[in-house]
């Protein structure tokens, strides 16, 4: 749900680091305390720091949730299920679930972003 990147310091520009780290702790382990990193923009490799890596949030998986739950909606709409208040009740759940998809991520991102080693 996040994506973690890397400043150039050659260019500046940001390139992506490819883990599923939680943390910078993981990362360091992952990766070193020093990982070698090559610039997305024009290939260099440079050494960096496990602590300038910055999180950033990937709001793709909250684009989908969206879609399922719009998709979901118009279904018991369409279909006339909203008559049956079982599945009414559960439909209703879906309404508060990409914005805690959002806030997941942006809130996973803060806690990658204030510790540092």
């Amino acid at each position: 749900m996040t994506r973690k990147y890397v400043t150039c310091p050659k260019c500046g520009e940001a390139t992506r680091v490819s883990t599923f780290a939680p943390d910078r702790v993981v990362l360091e382990r992952e990766q070193g305390a020093d990982a070698t990193v090559i610039c997305s923009s024009w290939g260099a490799t440079s050494v960096v720091h496990a602590n300038e890596a910055v999180a950033r949030t990937n709001h793709l998986v909250t684009y989908l949730v969206t879609a399922f739950s719009v998709f979901t909606w118009l279904v018991i709409i369409l279909s006339g299920l909203y008559l049956n208040s079982w599945i009414l009740l559960a439909a209703t759940g879906l309404i508060g679930l990409p914005a805690a998809v959002r806030q997941a991520a942006e809130k996973m991102a803060r806690t990658f972003n204030a510790y540092k080693i």
